[in-house]
């Protein structure tokens, strides 16, 4: 089954450690972040965001080496990326992204939880409160329409990053399948102690039961292109 959520470590040391010097340069062009914020009774001047091509570049490298993103996103288009810093006293309150970014919303944490106290992603699933704080590099992809925010940030300074993905299959029914075929092909290639064969006769590659797996995945998507 799909999780509504899943963390894992998306950017490598050195990704991160570029992005870290991007997001933290003194030219940084800082807007205010309640523009993109649109149930904010009183504006308060403690969030701050950004865009830098070079970080969503990278970022979307790493994502396209992301086996669990692609196996469950199935992504078209990954876009908006906002670049997030969150002072002492600044927050995200209760909101719902808008169901045209995307099919999928990503969190990556981009400095360490002992840099800053409070700021938790805080996710609402199946009526129960889930507080994420991860570690810098690591991401959160949950299903854009769950209610959530980020608790005050009551010391230090938060950054992040966040984005939308649109996925090519449409329909959650086909993307959980493309998904569960995704997981049994893994276990089959676990098992497989011939992983890296070469196959020289077609009738025999099409018969191996990994790449029957393969052909069904991209039959699915096929159907969606």
């Amino acid at each position: 089954m799909i999780p509504n959520y899943f963390c894992r470590k998306i950017l490598s040391d050195d990704s991160l450690n570029f992005i870290r010097e991007k997001i933290t340069a003194k030219d940084v062009d800082w807007k205010d972040g309640n523009l993109s914020v649109i149930n904010e009774i009183l504006p308060q001047k403690k969030l701050f965001e950004t865009f830098n091509q070079d970080v969503f570049d990278i970022i979307v490298s790493e994502l396209d080496k992301d086996r669990q993103f692609s196996s469950i996103v199935v992504p078209n288009e990954t876009n908006n990326l906002i670049i997030s810093k969150i002072i002492e006293g600044g927050y995200y309150r209760c909101h719902l992204d808008s169901e045209f970014n995307g099919n999928y919303s990503t969190t990556i944490f981009l400095n360490e939880p002992s840099e800053y106290v409070g700021g938790d992603l805080q996710l609402l699933i199946d009526g129960n409160l889930k507080n994420i704080k991860l570690k810098a590099g690591w991401g959160v992809t949950y299903a854009t329409g769950i209610p959530h925010q980020v608790l005050d940030v009551t010391e230090g300074e938060r950054y992040a990053s966040i984005f939308w993905s649109t996925s090519i299959i449409l329909d959650p029914f086909m993307r959980e399948i493309h998904h569960n075929l995704t997981n049994i092909q893994d276990k089959l290639l676990k098992s497989d102690m011939n992983t890296d064969k070469v196959y020289s006769n077609l009738k025999e590659f099409v018969d191996d039961p990994i790449y029957k797996i393969e052909i069904l995945k991209k039959n699915i998507i096929r159907r969606y292109r």
